[in-house]
């Protein structure tokens, strides 16, 4: 079941790419970034990221917090404004932007310098990747990822805590994930430094420069990894210097997780989505061939233009307002996550190089 639901997403993005993309569809949604009603200038401290707090007594012997994917929100409800942060601390419009664009424009950012230009894309592919159609997909074991916080006092606030993200091949398991604690999910060689068990976080290959709980908030900043798809056609959402910003829920005695609440935020480099897309069949082309650069795809032509026109931030946030050209698209998921465990650990199948082995995409 969770090999045909997600052999159907990958058919159902390569059909939709064909018909959508080739019309030119373009529905952006610019905002203007500027002073809150708060009086805190949200250009240089976003109210949305709560500071931390300090630390206060929590409970003892908490184990380590472990979470799971169970729901995203990809943020097309435009009556709940834009999803996201103020992730280059600039307000771009009418501000300048914090990168360059070749033709000298610039992505205006939402309301409070909000980035998140990744809504476009998101809104110019819903007719094949949509919000129902990742949650049916998570809710089938078919993927997720991982968000552990460890060195955790259990309280309300905790002035510094480990937190690291980990990518998940499904759920381990017979049936479907019941996501009420006793799940176990597999857990992405990938995300580990080498080998060894998944439970030693000091093996994390994606752990947080600065994390901290704050009024029972995690704040971490953290690169954030999801792959997507099926075992045949697998896509990594890479997201840099990335940001989780979630509510924590923990038990009446404050020794377990119940649930967590937030966003996910981050840069997700053009050149590694662009050639990410490798691993689509392209239903416009001769039999086999697939979303490429190299060989005429009209489908990955239009996909380019779309994310190229969508940049708005540099990958690397050191390079924020250096006047380097803009390389990524800012990007911004709503989540919940509930406690599981570590599973069976697994390497991520090779996506193979079908549009040759040194193939890589990038914006003009």
């Amino acid at each position: 079941m969770r090999r045909r639901l997600a052999f159907g997403l990958v058919a159902a993005t390569s059909v939709v790419l064909a018909c959508q993309l080739l019309a030119g569809i373009d529905d952006r949604t610019l905002g203007d970034g500027g002073q809150g009603d708060s009086g805190v200038d949200p250009c240089t401290t976003d109210p949305n990221i709560p500071p931390s707090a300090g630390d206060t007594q929590g409970a003892s012997n908490v184990d380590d917090v472990v979470a799971v994917l169970h729901t995203l929100n990809l943020g097309l409800d435009t009556d709940a404004g834009l999803l996201g942060f103020n992730l280059d601390s600039q307000c771009t419009c009418p501000g300048p932007g914090s990168c360059s664009t070749k033709d000298g424009g610039k992505w205006c950012d939402g309301e409070g310098g909000v980035d998140n230009s990744g809504r476009d894309i998101f809104s110019t592919f819903s007719g094949f990747i949509t919000q129902d159609m990742m949650n049916q997909s998570i809710a089938q074991g078919v993927f997720g990822a991982f968000i552990r916080i460890a060195d955790f006092n259990g309280g309300p606030n905790d002035s510094q805590v480990k937190v690291a993200v980990y990518s998940s091949l499904g759920f381990d398991g017979p049936g479907q994930p019941k996501f009420d604690g006793t799940d176990y999910w597999s857990v992405d060689n990938g995300s580990l430094t080498g080998a060894g068990d998944a439970g030693d976080i000091n093996l994390a290959a994606n752990t947080a420069t600065v994390a901290y709980v704050a009024n029972d908030t995690l704040v971490a900043y953290v690169k954030i990894p999801i792959v997507i798809g099926s075992t045949q056609y697998p896509v990594t959402v890479n997201l840099d210097s990335g940001l989780i910003v979630a509510k924590l829920t923990m038990s009446a005695d404050r020794q377990s997780l119940v649930s967590m609440t937030g966003t996910l935020a981050g840069r997700w480099d053009t050149t590694k989505l662009l050639t990410s897309l490798q691993s689509l069949p392209d239903p416009l082309g001769d039999g086999g061939s697939h979303v490429c650069n190299n060989n005429g795809s009209a489908i990955y032509s239009a996909a380019q233009t779309t994310i190229c026109n969508d940049v708005d931030i540099v990958a690397d946030k050191s390079a924020d307002n250096q006047g380097v050209p803009c390389n990524a698209v800012s990007m911004a998921l709503g989540f919940t996550a509930t406690p599981a465990h570590f599973g069976s650990q697994k390497n991520a199948p090779a996506a193979g190089t079908p549009c040759g082995a040194s193939y890589t995409a990038s914006c003009p």
